[in-house]
């Protein structure tokens, strides 16, 4: 057991780690790593935080407190899913930000579309793009905010310039900020 406990820390803490140089070195360079690759690390680190915080409990040790959170969040998500009220959807929307996944509304070989998560109360429609690298990274164009309702599964993307044209009925030109 406790060769399973430094093998789930070193494990959690080594993927913590690339979670967050990964954000620092998209935050400064735009390059990083494939998001899906970035949401399953997270997936793991909840997962590890979880396990940790039950085995750190007997004796108790300070990083439990630590661990504790990954607790909470899962907690909080799973009273969310059973009783829908606004208090444990407030708590939810706080807790879970870190992990909660964009959600990918158009892909093809050169750009990807994910509509971001910006909270609970947040405006609507805001869209990062980005563009496959190499085999596990992806590099961010920009972001583009659209007010209108648009539908992409039977559209046609194509960047130009400081532009997104979406071509679907008709050609929508957004600016990419």
């Amino acid at each position: 057991m406790e060769r399973l406990k430094i093998y789930a820390t070193r494990l959690h803490f080594g993927l913590f780690l690339t979670v967050m140089v990964n954000f620092l070195l998209r935050s400064v360079t735009g390059y990083g790593l494939n998001y899906d690759l970035i949401f399953g690390f997270k997936i793991v680190i909840y997962t590890t935080g979880i396990f940790l915080f039950f085995v750190s409990l007997k004796p108790f040790k300070k990083a439990a407190v630590y661990y504790f959170y990954y607790l909470l969040t899962s907690l909080s998500l799973g009273l969310f899913g059973l009783f829908s009220n606004f208090i444990f959807g407030m708590m939810t929307a706080i807790l879970v930000f870190p992990i909660y996944p964009n959600t990918t509304q158009y892909k093809n070989e050169k750009i990807s579309v994910r509509e971001t998560y910006q909270g609970m109360l947040s405006a609507c429609c805001l869209y990062e793009l980005t563009a496959p690298k190499w085999l596990f990274f992806e590099k961010r164009i920009g972001k583009v905010y659209i007010q209108e309702d648009i539908s992409f599964k039977n559209s046609y993307l194509r960047i130009e310039k400081d532009s997104l044209l979406i071509q679907n009925d008709s050609l929508v030109k957004i600016e990419i900020r």
